[in-house]
C-alpha cells in the first residue's frame, strides 16, 4: 500500500473522518440487528481520484450524490439540469432536505396506490367468482394466467403483483390463496 506520509494533512483528516463515520455507522447497524451493510471507501487516493482531498470536498460531494440519488427516487429520473456546482453549501442542504420530504411523500402515495389496488384485485377476483369461478384459488388462477404470470405451470406471484400495481409483501398472501 501507500505510504500515509505521502498524503497532506487535510487527506488524512478525511479518512479519519470517513473511517470514524464508518465505525458509528457499523456500530448502529449492529445495534439495530443488521447482519449486512456496506462502508464508505477512506482510502485517500481513491477520493483524489474524484478531486477531493478534504472533509468540506467530501461532505459535499456527498450531499450531491444523495440529492442526485434521492431526486432519481422521489421523480422517477436524475436531475441532470441541475446546476450543483454553482450552488452554496447551505442551498445543497435545503435542496436535500427538500428531496427527502419527496422521497417520504413518493413512498407514501406508493403506499396508498398499492393498498388501493389490492382491494382493487380483492373486488376484481369476488367478480370472477360471480362470473363462474368456483373460489377466490380458481379466480385467481384464470388472473394469473390472464396477465400472462404462468410460465409453464409456475405461477410467478412477483409478476403478478407489479402488474397490478400492488406491494410485493403481497406475494405470500396472494401465492397462499392458490396453494
Amino acid at each position: 500500500g501507500k505510504y500515509m506520509a505521502n498524503y497532506t494533512q487535510e487527506q488524512l483528516e478525511l479518512k479519519a473522518h470517513i473511517d470514524e463515520s464508518n465505525e458509528k455507522f457499523v456500530a448502529r447497524c449492529k445495534a439495530e440487528g443488521a447482519t449486512a451493510w456496506g462502508t464508505t471507501v477512506s482510502d485517500p487516493e481513491h477520493w483524489a481520484e474524484y478531486g477531493i482531498f478534504n472533509i468540506a470536498q467530501y461532505e459535499r460531494y456527498s450531499l450531491e450524490s444523495y440529492i442526485y440519488d434521492a431526486y432519481k427516487d422521489a421523480h422517477g429520473f436524475r436531475p441532470r439540469h441541475i446546476d450543483f456546482k454553482s450552488m452554496s453549501m447551505d442551498e445543497l442542504e435545503k435542496m436535500a432536505d427538500q428531496v427527502s420530504e419527496e422521497v417520504a411523500e413518493s413512498i407514501k402515495q406508493q403506499e396508498q396506490a398499492e393498498t388501493k389496488a389490492y382491494e382493487s384485485l380483492k373486488k376484481h377476483l369476488k367478480g370472477l367468482v360471480d362470473m363462474g369461478a368456483k373460489d377466490f384459488r380458481q379466480a385467481l388462477e384464470w388472473d394469473l394466467d390472464a396477465e400472462g404470470c404462468t410460465h409453464e405451470g409456475f405461477n410467478d406471484y412477483g409478476f403478478y403483483c407489479y402488474k397490478k400495481g400492488i406491494a410485493y409483501s403481497k406475494e405470500r398472501v396472494i401465492s397462499r390463496l392458490v396453494a
